[in-house]
């Protein structure tokens, strides 16, 4: 999926993530700068709910987050079944799904 405008001017993201597009960008391009006093690495992670690989190879994150993973893995280790827990069994095998 290319995340660059089409000759239309739309991207395939919903109209809230679209606009949000050219400030992910201009953070990843951000990162390689130091801060005032440290040559950390910033580490950019996106949160998208279909979980697009396009994210960190299009629009320069390193990562994007499993918030399906984190709900199953927060549901085992803590038997919380409230909200949108509810959706997910505790336990090992439907982590590895």
């Amino acid at each position: 999926m290319n995340f660059a405008s089409t000759a239309s001017g739309s991207t395939p993201f919903t109209p809230s993530t679209t606009e949000l597009v050219p400030h992910l960008r201009e953070l990843a391009e951000s990162r390689g700068k130091p801060y005032a006093r440290k040559t950390l690495r910033k580490i950019l992670i996106a949160e998208d709910e279909q979980n697009d690989p396009a994210i960190v190879t299009t629009l320069g994150m390193d990562a994007v987050w499993a918030d399906d993973f984190h709900h199953q893995v927060h549901v085992t280790l803590t038997g919380e079944r409230d909200g949108y827990y509810r959706a997910y069994d505790p336990g090992p095998s439907d982590m590895a799904a």
